[in-house]
């Protein structure tokens, strides 16, 4: 997707709120090295929007060192539903009673993708659209292998129906790596996914899961909204005719 598609906002108050929004929803933001070589996601612990900064959750010390070390780290999550993200050259660790955390200042500038009426998109079946990886089984310690259908699609997450096993294993807080998101001729990208939320789906043995995207890169992220602008630019199509 081109630049066009982005928008850059400056405004000192804007990004403000914008941050305030996302601390108030316990968001979580995702650190990355620019190559995304090394990446890690928090969630943020406290926000001062009259200071200018917030604070994230201490990271796993390997990966915590790795980007204190970097010159410059991205910064990216959904703020108020849209993907948002950032770079910084300050990742500032801060010790309170044995606890780690780090201090990010307040961007002189942030970059999100444009609000469309369609942001999140239902996915026909003659797409033939999956979500296929593993996931632990915690019975037996041991990875089980699925095969999901995407009922919808946005830049920050997915809703997908899952039957069988699967369904029984990918309970709230459930974390897929590395899993499959396939769509024909459209879409083809590996993803890391947190299950937000069940419910039962339409059939039965079947449940709905609502899942939110983790540390997706920007690439990505476009990849994902140029193919949601496509999707929904074909069902306008058929409408008409």
């Amino acid at each position: 997707m081109d630049s066009d598609h982005i928008n850059r906002i400056t405004h000192p108050e804007t990004i403000a709120k914008l941050i305030t929004k996302h601390f108030k929803a316990r968001g979580r933001f995702c650190l990355s090295s620019i190559g995304g070589d090394c990446q890690t996601d928090s969630r943020m612990v406290d926000n001062d929007p009259h200071a200018r900064y917030f604070l994230l959750d201490g990271l796993p010390p390997n990966i915590g060192t790795s980007l204190e070390n970097e010159k410059t780290i991205e910064v990216r999550g959904a703020i108020d539903s849209i993907f948002s993200w950032f770079r910084t050259k300050e990742l500032n660790p801060i010790i309170e009673d044995g606890e780690r955390y780090y201090e990010i200042p307040y961007p002189r500038q942030l970059f999100q993708l444009q609000r469309r009426e369609a942001f999140r998109v239902s996915l026909p079946a003659t797409l033939t659209a999956t979500l296929t990886g593993e996931v632990e089984d915690l019975d037996n310690n041991e990875m089980h292998p699925f095969r999901a259908m995407l009922a919808n699609l946005s830049a920050t997450g997915a809703a997908v129906i899952v039957t069988g096993k699967t369904a029984s294993l990918m309970r709230k807080g459930t974390r897929l790596h590395h899993s499959r998101i396939r769509i024909p001729e459209l879409l083809d990208i590996i993803v890391d996914a947190e299950v937000r939320n069940c419910r039962h789906g339409h059939k039965n043995a079947s449940s709905m899961l609502g899942l939110e995207f983790l540390c997706l890169s920007t690439r990505d992220a476009q990849s994902i909204t140029r193919v949601v602008m496509e999707i929904q630019r074909r069902a306008l199509a058929d409408e008409d005719d």
